[in-house]
């Protein structure tokens, strides 16, 4: 069962004022379910998301957050039910495409090459992007860009050429935000990306993908944390669905 906790209050407007479009519709989840064996993770689950909002899914262990975020990523299959993405199912759609234009992903635990620089693991992930695509590039151009991405999500220069092993936690975490960005996704799905860090840190990470959201993404997140759930525009509570005979 999945439970919006936010009320949306509609202004008031005057007879002669203009009304502000319609945020975009960019992903919908129309009676999604996934099982594995005998166990139901998710059961119906039918929500909308907008781009320019910030969204927290929530719910105990077990209810089935990181398995919901997976299936929005591509990563996995629902097992019955569908994703919308853009107005289009996204099992018509190719997903190695999916995953390298469409959405962003930022994991838990960074998922970083810490053999390479916060630079060189951003520029790698645009290359495989490029590829995916079919697409010829300029390698100093995507460098650029890459400083770019990791300048906007608060990288000094000297932090971008660094190992990621020689970066704090919350710099870490952003290389993985601004690899997330590198193929200029509408989406970006993360998964618990304040759990390890300290307060002011999270505080942080928070204000900058709340300001990514208000340049026009759609950002997703999971988390067990209250404090970075009430960040968020929007609440949405997973319950744990029940194992089926």
């Amino acid at each position: 069962m999945l439970k919006e906790n936010v009320e949306k209050l509609m202004p008031e407007t005057s007879a002669d004022a203009v009304p502000a479009p319609s945020p975009r519709e960019l992903v919908r989840l129309d009676r999604l379910c996934y099982s594995y064996g005998s166990h139901q993770v998710l059961k119906n689950i039918s929500a909308s998301f907008l781009a320019g909002k910030i969204y927290a899914i929530v719910g105990r262990s077990g209810a089935g957050k990181t398995t919901l975020l997976s299936v929005m990523s591509g990563l996995t299959d629902p097992t019955s039910g569908s994703l919308y993405v853009n107005g289009e199912d996204i099992r018509k759609e190719d997903k190695y495409i999916y995953r390298s234009h469409t959405v962003g992903v930022i994991f838990q635990s960074y998922n970083l090459l810490n053999k390479l620089t916060a630079l060189e693991n951003v520029v790698l992930s645009m290359e495989i992007s490029l590829r995916n695509q079919g697409t010829h590039y300029d390698r100093a151009a995507l460098q650029e860009e890459a400083r770019r991405l990791l300048d906007r999500v608060g990288l000094t220069p000297d932090e971008m050429d660094r190992r990621v092993l020689k970066l704090s936690g919350g710099q870490q975490q952003r290389v993985a935000i601004a690899r997330a960005l590198a193929c200029q996704p509408d989406i970006l799905l993360a998964d618990e990306p304040t759990g390890s860090l300290d307060q002011e840190t999270q505080a942080e990470i928070m204000t900058l993908l709340k300001d990514l959201a208000r340049e026009g993404k759609c950002v997703i997140i999971v988390t067990h944390s209250p404090e970075v759930a009430g960040m968020a525009d929007e609440q949405i509570t997973l319950t744990q669905a029940k194992k089926t005979a």
